[in-house]
């Protein structure tokens, strides 16, 4: 403490001038090690793994004000593209991982889909959840609504429409819409749930909006038969080549009470929000972060 007083005084500044010049490069070392940190979580609780993570940290180390990397993955013989976007701060030079985008091919390149998922506080669907998305199925997620308070819904894509940036339309099923899949899920006479281990690890697949397999018992019919859930049916059931399987067929009725006060639910661009309509379903605002002009990378 004297010396730095004394060191202080022999440079004809104050202690704390002199504070603020000794530890200012540390704490802005500190501060850049936190942030290459977080975006690194984030890219691995998302899906993407370590390697792209490696690849971010080499265009942060060259300060690319913007820069773009590229990955991919391949589920049920799927091919899925991802476009992970980040950019820098001009005011504190922090770098972000603002949004991504996920691009399903098709059997023909003009059925590919894609949409553009925006980041919260490195939080969104991840890499797997963005696939089911686009395959068309339902994922139950705990989001943030426009006042950073947490809620859960079950969303998919209205894949059958584009706003006008090429963007579908997230729909939402809040939980106080009625449909609680486990309810669902105990109506109907699937083996593996009689072990309870297992029938948590197949609710938790199919909130996640994987295609599940599972073996279902009638007593009349015993059957293997892939299940997603569906909060305007109840289940959605498929046979082992994936014909879609009439509910009435197996002797089941999934019939559940709606919340009628609580109606369908839109948000635009990826970006989902929680927000009671009294009137038709309509697309939400946006409120996207603005993107600055900067020189962009792109990065395979």
């Amino acid at each position: 403490m004297i010396k730095a007083i004394v060191t202080a005084i022999d440079q004809r500044k104050t202690y704390s001038e002199w504070l603020a010049i000794e530890y200012e490069p540390k704490n802005q070392l500190i501060m850049q090690e936190e942030n290459v940190e977080f975006l690194k979580n984030s890219i691995k609780y998302l899906g993407f793994g370590e390697k792209i993570g490696e690849e971010m940290v080499s265009k942060m180390e060259a300060h690319y004000a913007e820069f773009i990397l590229q990955t991919s993955n391949i589920y049920n013989d799927k091919r899925i593209e991802y476009d992970l976007h980040f950019s820098q701060s001009e005011k504190t030079g922090m770098y972000f991982f603002n949004r991504y985008e996920a691009r399903l091919e098709g059997d023909d390149p003009k059925n590919d889909q894609k949409q553009l998922f925006y980041i919260q506080k490195g939080k969104n669907f991840t890499a797997k959840e963005a696939f089911n998305l686009l395959e068309g199925r339902y994922v139950y997620k705990e989001m943030l609504n426009k006042a950073g308070e947490k809620y859960k819904a079950h969303f998919r894509l209205d894949l059958g429409n584009t706003n006008e940036k090429g963007n579908h339309r997230i729909i939402s099923y809040s939980s106080a819409y009625g449909y609680k899949l486990e309810d669902t899920l105990a109506k109907v006479p699937i083996r593996e749930m009689k072990d309870p281990k297992i029938a948590e690890d197949i609710i938790r697949s199919l909130n996640r909006g994987n295609l599940q397999n599972v073996t279902i018992d009638t007593g009349d019919h015993l059957g293997n038969y892939y299940i997603t859930p569906d909060p305007v049916k109840g289940l959605n059931i498929f046979d082992e080549k994936f014909r879609p399987v009439e509910h009435k067929n197996l002797g089941l009725d999934l019939r559940f009470k709606r919340n009628v006060g609580e109606t369908e639910k839109q948000t635009s661009e990826g970006k989902v929000k929680s927000e009671k309509q009294s009137a038709a379903p309509k697309e939400a605002e946006n409120t996207g972060q603005k993107q600055e002009n900067k020189p962009k990378m792109k990065a395979s």
